[in-house]
């Protein structure tokens, strides 16, 4: 079982990295979850602001989107163990909560913590398929993912359409959200271990 893996491998699983901090944040994300129950009509359009900028793709997906006419800037994301400049990170939650995408550019590896952050809060990250390995594909299977080929397709109007696509698909109870919380990934890994079937998933009970 490996995190942030780059190609693929017989018998080799990637897992997701899951939110950042999770012990301190936990609080935080309780009281997301008390809004998201709120919430008839997700305010923004798409959340693309409070990331580290350290990587190349980072920056051009930044901006790219600021190009194409959103409101991104590039304050990071606070965590618990430094202070840096930028919105407190109760007000990064609650952005989650009020937006129907999250930008969710590679980071300093593979996978990134918004990505699950996002999931995690009923939002639906944004993702380059070109950054996504072999690996990647059973950890995001049936999760509501919006891949695309470039950022630059990424406008309102393609956005909207999208959303009202994946509604729909929702609607239809296309996408499996257990996938985007560890009791699912735990009882998977027991499973593998017990059964040795690696990369099947757990059925819909």
């Amino acid at each position: 079982f490996v995190q942030n893996a780059i190609g693929s491998a017989d018998g080799v699983v990637s897992l997701p990295i899951g939110v950042r901090d999770p012990l301190p944040m936990i609080s935080y994300l309780r009281q997301a979850h008390g809004m998201e129950q709120k919430v008839r009509q997700r305010k923004t359009l798409l959340m693309c602001c409070c990331m580290q900028m350290g990587t190349k793709s980072r920056q051009v997906a930044h901006a790219t989107l600021k190009s194409n006419g959103f409101a991104c800037d590039s304050t990071d994301v606070p965590t618990v163990h430094r202070k840096v400049d930028g919105p407190p990170s109760w007000s990064y939650y609650a952005g989650l909560v009020q937006a129907k995408f999250v930008a969710s550019p590679m980071g300093y590896g593979r996978d990134c913590y918004r990505t699950w952050e996002a999931l995690t809060l009923g939002a639906i990250p944004v993702m380059l398929s070109s950054n996504s390995s072999p690996l990647d594909r059973f950890k995001y299977q049936d999760l509501p993912i919006l891949w695309i080929s470039s950022w630059g397709i990424v406008t309102p109007t393609f956005l909207e359409k999208e959303w009202s696509r994946m509604r729909s698909r929702a609607a239809l109870n296309a996408y499996d959200m257990r996938r985007a919380f560890f009791p699912y990934w735990l009882a998977s890994v027991r499973q593998m271990i017990l059964e040795g079937d690696e990369r099947r998933p757990l059925e819909r009970g």
